[in-house]
């Protein structure tokens, strides 16, 4: 972002800062999203149009939750750690499931940093980590991977890759990485360095990791991934087509080919608990998912880290959502 356009930015957000308590909350809010809601967190690039509106939503959501409850703040400058807090509790209350609050709370952790509120979910988050019932219902109950329901792999890959070619190396990367679909499809194939592969577009929080190449499947993909690209201007989104488009063809695809939940069991994101399953299994741990005994985190701390490293995520806690608590 220019120089001149950060501080047209700082301005508008400084006015809309001292408004007037006459001005409706939902207005300012509204020119909060205008001026910030389409920038991505770590970048100098826009959101995508989903983006926007779940941005959009949750925070409408959030404030007009808390008057509700009695909070009516007329600005929302004015939100706190405790209102973050009293949301936390009432969504625990509620039963909401433990990823949706997660999902909640960062979005609400970005309009934080959007007005210079660095922590104003850090006290929710802390006390949300501390909770036996998010403990409990977080951890899966049971094995996601692929492999626990039978699937051939390569048999889903090859129909999809028949149905859109560029599809079948996202759906192999998945596998082979534990990418999510946004940074299979996203992915760098080129990016290599001490036979690792980075990863640095559209990771979740803009958070660039390293996965190590072991062995040839490994190989095997990112070489299909590297000619698809040499055609493709360097992408593996096809010419014609936005990442939106691309997406929405990848999930009509899943569909008519019957590759579904309701069918198979489970979904993509299965291949990257089976990724992180199978990692856990290499360095001698069986996943509790998977018959083995509850993880000691204060025994086996540094491999969990370090699969958590490479599945894109900083909190080691998460951990159990793919191989059970």
């Amino acid at each position: 972002m220019s120089w001149r356009k950060r501080s047209e930015e700082e301005a508008a957000m400084a006015a809309l800062r001292r408004e007037s308590p006459s001005l409706h909350w939902k207005k300012i809010l509204a020119r909060i999203l205008q001026v910030k809601g389409g920038r991505a967190v770590r970048k100098d690039k826009r959101v995508g149009i989903k983006t926007m509106q779940k941005r959009g939503f949750v925070l409408y959501y959030s404030f007009s939750l808390l008057r509700q409850l009695g909070y009516r703040i007329e600005n929302p400058f004015r939100i706190s750690s405790k209102h973050m807090l009293i949301l936390a509790r009432y969504w625990m209350k509620n039963k909401l499931a433990p990823v949706t609050i997660s999902n909640y709370f960062s979005i609400l952790g970005i309009f934080g940093d959007w007005l210079g509120k660095h922590t104003l979910v850090d006290a929710a988050r802390a006390m949300l980590e501390d909770s036996q019932m998010w403990r409990r219902t977080y951890a899966a109950d049971h094995d996601k991977s692929w492999s626990a329901y039978e699937i051939v792999t390569e048999q889903i890959i090859e129909k999809i890759g028949e149905f859109e070619p560029a599809a079948g190396i996202w759906v192999t990367l998945c596998d082979e990485f534990g990418l999510r679909l946004v940074e299979a499809m996203r992915l760098d194939p080129f990016r290599i360095e001490a036979v690792e592969l980075v990863v640095y577009r559209d990771t979740k929080g803009g958070r660039q990791r390293r996965i190590p190449i072991w062995t040839e499947s490994q190989r095997a993909v990112l070489a299909c991934a590297q000619a698809f690209a040499r055609n493709n201007n360097g992408s593996l989104i096809r010419k014609d087509l936005t990442p939106d488009q691309a997406r929405w063809r990848f999930q009509y695809a899943l569909r008519k080919l019957g590759i579904t939940k309701k069918i198979l069991g489970t979904t993509l994101h299965g291949l990257r608990a089976q990724f992180a399953c199978d990692l856990l299994q290499s360095q001698g741990i069986v996943a509790p998912v998977r018959g083995g005994e509850k993880i000691d985190k204060n025994v086996y701390l540094d491999a969990i880290i370090r699969i958590m490293e490479l599945l894109g995520h900083s909190r080691v806690e998460i951990g159990a959502a793919y191989y059970g608590g």
